[in-house]
Formats: C-alpha cells, structure tokens, sequence
C-alpha cells in the first residue's frame, strides 16, 4: 500500500521595497536660475533606507540632472540652470511606481503689485498679488524685510486666501533702520504625493525680484 502525499509549493511574491524620495524646486527671478534637488532611497523598514538600483537619472521639464555623491542610503540628482519660468513643471523618475513616474508640479509665479513705496512704520501696509495668483492651499508667501544695515524681518501668509491684497501689519518694521528697505517675496508650496508606500515630499519656491520701499 503506499501512501500519497501531495506537497504545494509556496509561491514566494516579490514585494518591492517602498521609494521614498524629495524633490526640491527653487527658482530665482530675475535671474532665471533653477536649482533641482531630487533624492530618493527605498524604504526597508520605519527606520531603514537602502540605496535604489537605479540605472538611469531623473530629468526635470525633459533635462536630465547629475547624480551626486549624499548619502550611502540614497540616491542624490541635482541641476542648476538658466531657463524662463513654467508654473507648469514635471519631474520623470522611470524607477517609481506607476503613479509616481510622471510628477506634474505647478507654482503660479507671484505679480507683486505695490502702489506706494512709502512704508510708514505706524501704519498698515498693503500690496496685492495678480487676481488669478491667490494663495492657494499648500501654498505660504514669505514676506522679507531687509533694510541697509542689512538687519530683517519675515512674515508667512499661509493658504488658502480668498483674496490677493496682503497686509503688513503696523509696527511689523518698528526695529529695522529708517530709510531704503528691500520687500523679497517668496512664494513656497510644500506637500506629498504617496502610491502604497511610496511617497515623495515635494517643496516648491519661487523668489520674486525685490522692491526698494522707503521706511518711515
């Protein structure tokens, strides 16, 4: 008599490691200078990353960066160069899931509009921004100081704002020097996209050419 057995086999899946990665957007207006940080390792556990097997580098609006030496964990892509403005931006990472291959980044470029360059201390200040450029959810508008003794203050506005007329509240420039002063907006978008356990934290910044105030 024999006895039959019947064995299964265990089909092992392959789980990929989660990417866990940053992309990093800066952009100095007027002079037209990108700076694009791109980093990315896998995840093994909450608190282990290794580097990824990646063969080929990201590109940023179809220009590929260089790969830098970082870290041991991650993989580091960097570019810096002269190009016009898009609010529209894309980032290619070939080695990402699916969903995260193509990131589509969008940052309206900040029209400051200033109708008096009188900065009264005592007073309330107010500018305004283009109607189609309100700050948005995920969005914040630094507002930097800087007067000639090269001494400065900031103020974050963070989104969303129904409005686009902005407010520098009186007594804000109380201990900065009276005279020329510099206004520097900056305009950040800071969030995350995720697929499974795959995330990416995405930090966008647009630097608007400063304007001289007088402050009084």
């Amino acid at each position: 008599m024999f006895l039959l057995s019947s064995c299964k086999e265990e089909v092992k899946k392959t789980v990929e490691p989660a990417a866990i990665g940053s992309i990093y957007v800066r952009y100095l207006n007027p002079e037209g200078y990108y700076t694009v940080q791109v980093e990315f390792g896998e995840q093994l556990s909450d608190s282990i990353l290794q580097k990824p097997d990646w063969k080929s580098v990201p590109a940023f609006n179809n220009i590929l960066l260089q790969e830098k030496p970082r870290s041991e964990f991650t993989r580091f892509y960097a570019g810096e160069f002269l190009a016009t403005y898009q609010k529209n931006m894309k980032v290619d990472l070939i080695h990402c899931p699916k969903g995260l291959q193509k990131v589509n980044l969008s940052l309206t470029q900040p029209n400051l509009i200033v109708t008096n360059k009188k900065l009264i201390s005592s007073k309330d200040f107010t500018f305004s921004l283009q109607d189609e450029q309100l700050l948005q959810s995920e969005e914040t508008l630094v507002i930097l100081l800087i007067d000639e003794k090269q001494q400065g203050v900031n103020l974050e506005i963070k989104g969303p704002q129904p409005d686009n007329e902005f407010v520098i509240p009186a007594g804000f420039t109380n201990n900065l020097s009276r005279g020329n002063l510099e206004l520097n907006l900056i305009k950040k978008k800071i969030y995350s996209l995720k697929e499974g356990n795959s995330k990416i934290l995405i930090n966008l910044e647009h630097y608007s050419p400063p304007i001289i105030l007088n402050l009084q």
